[in-house]
């Protein structure tokens, strides 16, 4: 059975969950009434009887004698008398009461509703860390497959169902009077909103197994198992198998309830294989499981509650309720191990509640905690997970693995992920350079592979122009410090120089700040010239400026002096002069080939920094060297885009390796992937390659190739018997076929000195040639050559080279007429 390794990426950030307070207004107070006075009783009927009277006066003294203003007095004073009275009264009328009431409870509904808000928030929030079992058969190989690390909040808390939880935001009440001076429907509408609002209904609850030695689980068998599958599904599909192991005991191990546990990686026994793969850690008795984990159990350190300091953690499921778990090995609390019992024996009336051992009870879709005397509601809706889901997850969990321990079993897109096996070299100190350089087809030219992509596959790097069926003629790479830049480039240069001669690939490599890695390509045959340590000579970054213009206006008269002797006008480009040689049309014969110059400008930005004109060189030569094959990959660790110009606008493809933000992620490949690789030396390398403009970003891991040259150990064996035949695949462990026993001796130790690999790679080259000529500076003076002669396979006597050489004289003298002009040009600098 083949795995692919997954690659994790950062872990999405999950929905925040507030914890403010929200601060209520106290409800409005009922009004004190004070008793009037006796004067103020008195006031109404005293002032009734002296209009009374005052009209009687009037009337009897006759009407017609008063005028019509003298009857307005008795009207005023009645009106000045009724308002003396309303005003000095301190008694609030209903209306008021009603009024007040009716706005505070529109308060509270608004208040309710932010509440409610907060409550959906903390619900969603939780809803996204642990989400329904069903959901789960989605989750493998996707982003959020095995998200969850040691130092994640929710690391190793499963799942059990759904229960109230207190609501995380604080809602705290203004400061009251006593409660009999409130207004009785505002008060008890606040205690209710209060009583109702604290707490939040159905919220996906969790169980922390890092918390508990032990799990003692009562109930009916069915609903117990199902339980039991649904805690296992979340264990394994958030939790890598390098940081969570699964153990299963049980009679009916090979039964549909537990069977589907075999294709998890979680089971698999490290570094042992049965009959038809990893070893499992599968039994149908506890005392067999106990012996299979062996030291991974019984050397941990005692259960304290605490950290498993970096221990792989186990999780061992016993099945088997007559199996006596105290008096076992596994009764004993572990670091890093929690054991889930099924038991058929209820706990004693006055059994003490243990919080590192809880005892739980499914019942009636419900789970229920012992405490000492009872048991108390701890799950109001139990989750269950059924069979054939279980199955279904565990099947496409298993093609997949984080850190494959059994080199046989891994796929050949797993294997690939060296230089060697992807270019298909067994031994990099023997090369088959004829077989490397070989003439290739159109669409293989300058296409090699690079890395591996987050499924395995190899990724391809195509250096050729877009129109040719490639990706370029050119790109940008951005990576910080420790991304694994130098790596990446590494990787692209002695992939396309270990595949292609010099008369079809030369390089020019420009360092401004002079790294390392720069150096280890100087004997390389195709490369023409290492600039290093540009930043402290200026003459060298000015050199380099005059050989790229020189480059561009030699390759254009070239193709002008070509074209008008073949075809009566000049060639567009280094394509149309490429078919006229292979026609074989008159006066092709003597035409020299020209090879692809490949410029690796490192640190860009630093040179634009102190060179800001180098903008237009570099804008010139990106865009006259699509037709003369002139292809420049600029690097660097950051991106100015103020500086840079428009060099962006001419790339075509884009590698994003590990940047310092997400918008320089979104300005290299669109999205902000780039920004989320996680730092560390066992992600350097990881970047996402953009190969067209707006095209999905490829996440891949560029090969090692700066490290030392391990030569393929050669193992001597003796195979007895090794027919292919089927066999079934059961949970328990299969017994390996007696006819397919191989006998194994002792590897054969490499001799000799350690060496770079890509040194090995490089003096093998370096003999087999032809060479580019170098540039004649001082710093590469060592490497220059003689402009007439080029040496080659040709030269080399005792090789029986020549005569296969002589089929390809004519491109080779060609070449040497061509590179010997580029290096009389490049011997001035």
């Amino acid at each position: 059975m083949s795995r692919l390794i997954f690659e994790a990426r950062r872990r999405l950030t999950p929905p925040t969950t507030r914890k403010g307070t929200i601060t209520i207004e106290a409800p409005p107070q009922l009004p004190r009434v004070i008793p009037p006075s006796l004067l103020r009783r008195a006031m109404p009927y005293l002032m009734g009887i002296l209009i009374v009277g005052m009209i009687v006066a009037m009337v009897a003294t006759g009407m017609r004698l008063i005028s019509p203003q003298t009857l307005f007095f008795p009207f005023v004073m009645l009106l000045a008398a009724t308002s003396l009275f309303r005003g000095n009264d301190n008694k609030m009328r209903t209306e008021e009461v009603d009024a007040e009431r009716a706005d505070y409870l529109r308060y509270l509904s608004v208040v309710r509703d932010n509440i409610r808000a907060q409550a959906a928030e903390q619900r969603a929030a939780a809803q996204w860390s642990h989400p329904e079992p069903e959901a789960l058969a989605s989750v493998p190989g996707s982003r959020r497959q095995w998200e969850r690390d040691p130092h994640d909040p929710d690391f190793l808390v499963l799942r059990a169902g759904r229960h109230s939880a207190p609501l995380a935001t604080t809602l705290r009440v203004n400061d009251t009077a006593d409660e009999v001076d409130l207004e009785p429907v505002s008060h008890s509408a606040l205690r209710s909103l209060l009583d109702t609002q604290r707490t939040v209904r159905d919220v996906p609850t969790g169980i922390d197994v890092t918390k508990v030695s032990r799990i003692t689980v009562l109930g009916d068998h069915a609903q117990v198992r199902a339980a039991l599958r649904a805690w296992l599904a979340q264990a394994v599909t958030w939790h890598d198998p390098t940081v969570l192991g699964v153990a299963l005991a049980s009679p009916d191990l090979e039964g549909s309830d537990w069977s589907w546990l075999k294709w998890l990686p979680h089971v698999d026994i490290p570094g042992q294989a049965d009959g038809v793969g990893p070893a499992r850690y599968l039994a149908a008795d506890a005392d067999e499981l106990v012996e299979m984990l062996g030291p991974n159990l019984l050397d941990r350190p005692a259960f304290t509650g605490a950290a498993a300091d970096a221990l792989r953690h186990l999780l061992i499921v016993v099945d088997d309720p007559e199996y006596d778990v105290t008096a076992s090995t596994l009764g004993v609390g572990r670091a890093g191990v929690t054991v889930v019992h099924y038991s058929a024996t209820p706990p004693h009336r006055e059994q003490y509640s243990d919080p590192e051992k809880p005892i739980l009870e499914v019942t009636d879709g419900a789970i229920q905690r012992w405490q000492t005397g009872g048991w108390q509601p701890y799950i109001d809706n139990a989750d269950e997970f059924g069979v054939d889901e279980a199955a279904h997850l565990a099947r496409r969990l298993s093609r997949w693995d984080s850190n494959p321990t059994h080199a046989g079993l891994r796929s050949a897109a797993t294997r690939g992920a060296s230089f060697t096996t992807l270019l298909g070299i067994p031994d990099a100190s023997r090369l088959d350079v004829p077989a490397l350089w070989a003439p290739r087809r159109r669409d293989d030219e300058l296409r090699v592979p690079i890395g591996v992509t987050a499924t395995g596959e190899p990724l391809m790097f195509d250096l050729k122009d877009e129109a040719e069926g490639g990706m370029g003629p050119h790109g940008l790479m951005i990576g910080m410090t420790g991304s694994g830049k130098s790596q990446t480039l590494m990787s692209i240069l002695l992939a396309l120089l270990t595949t292609h001669s010099a008369d079809r690939l030369i390089v020019i490599y420009a360092d401004f700040k002079g790294e390392a890695g720069a150096d280890s390509f100087r004997n390389f045959p195709q490369v023409v010239a290492v600039i290093s340590n540009m930043a402290e000579k200026k003459s060298l970054a000015d050199r380099f400026a005059d050989t790229l213009r020189g480059e561009v206006a030699r390759r254009e008269t070239l193709l002008r002096e070509a074209g008008r002797r073949v075809q009566g006008s000049a060639f567009n480009s280094v394509l149309e002069y490429e078919n006229a040689r292979e026609s074989g049309a008159a006066g092709t014969f003597d035409l020299p080939p020209i090879p692809t110059l490949f410029v690796v400008a490192d640190e860009f930005t630093l040179m634009l920094a102190d060179h800001p004109e180098y903008a237009e060189l570099f804008d010139y030569v990106a865009r006259k060297g699509r037709s003369f094959r002139i292809h420049i990959l600029f690097a660097s660790q950051t991106l100015d885009v103020g500086k840079i110009k428009d060099i962006d606008k001419n790339t075509s493809y884009r590698i994003g390796l590990k940047v310092a933000s997400p918008s320089v992620s979104r300005q290299i490949i669109g999205v902000e992937d780039a920004y989320h690789i996680e730092s560390g030396k066992e992600h350097k390398g990881i970047g996402f390659l953009v190969p067209a403009p707006g095209a999905t970003p490829i996440k891949f891991r560029s090969t090692y190739v700066d490290g030392i040259y391990e030569p393929p150990r050669t193992t001597k064996a003796r195979v007895v018997q090794a027919l292919p035949e089927p066999k079934i695949f059961t949970a328990a462990a299969v017994e390996v076929d007696p006819g397919t026993v191989i006998a194994t001796a002792d590897a054969e130790e490499p001799a000799g000195p350690p060496r770079k690999l890509i040194a090995t790679v490089g003096e093998q080259l370096a003999r087999y040639g032809p060479r580019a000529p170098s540039c004649g500076c001082r710093r590469w003076t060592n490497r220059s050559r003689s402009p007439h002669c080029w040496p080659g396979p040709r030269c080399r006597p005792g090789t029986g080279a020549g005569r296969s050489e002589r089929s390809t004289s004519r491109s080779r003298c060609a070449a040497i007429r061509w590179c010997s002009t580029l290096g009389r040009r490049l011997e001035t600098w």
